[in-house]
């Protein structure tokens, strides 16, 4: 009864993943496209692999206790095993925290353009869950930019401004003959 049993579980594990897949993968985009945001695809891969993990644990939770083993045993070792996971990979857990808070905060989303305080000027190309790619203005190149150093940093997003207001200040050497004048003021 206990592989008859378990095979039962592996199966319902299955069953749950596949209804999980196949609203997942129609719902959310949609919903998405619909509402015309900008979807993360790591967001999006991060959330399925958090919920098929919650789908494994419930399932070897309803499987241990229906045949009788010991619960407690089960999560202290999943608790140890955690522990000893932070510890080891307490970076990384800080970057995904960081992005967290940069995903509930949204000071910017992909296709927006940036300003940081250390001139940085460009266009978001992607979020990522330890960095963000920015397309830096007049060079075209990429900057790489960890999260946990974008949250810690005062952001200017400027295209949500109503106004682009630019100041130009022109020094001229000799006097202007009033056509040329007007030629600089229509280019202006």
């Amino acid at each position: 009864e206990f592989f008859l049993g378990g095979a039962i579980a592996l199966n319902i594990c299955f069953l749950a993943f596949a209804i999980f897949n196949n609203f997942f993968s129609g719902y959310p985009p949609d919903l998405a496209l619909r509402s015309r945001n900008n979807v993360n695809s790591e967001l999006l891969a991060f959330i399925k692999f958090v919920a098929n993990s919650l789908i494994v644990l419930i399932v070897i939770f309803i499987f241990a206790e229906s045949h009788s083993l010991s619960i407690t045993g089960l999560i202290a070792s999943i608790g140890i095993g955690g522990l000893a996971i932070a510890f080891a990979s307490q970076k990384v857990l800080e970057q995904v925290l960081w992005t967290i808070l940069l995903y509930v905060d949204r000071p910017f989303v992909v296709d927006d353009y940036i300003h940081l305080q250390d001139r940085t000027l460009g266009k978001v190309e992607s979020i990522g869950w330890r960095s963000t790619k920015i397309r830096l203005s007049g060079k075209n190149t990429l900057a790489v930019i960890p999260n946990s150093n974008l949250v810690k940093e005062n952001i200017e997003n400027l295209t949500r401004a109503k106004r682009v207001i630019s100041m130009i200040t022109l020094t001229f050497f000799s006097r202007l003959s009033e056509q040329e004048k007007a030629l600089i003021q229509e280019f202006i």
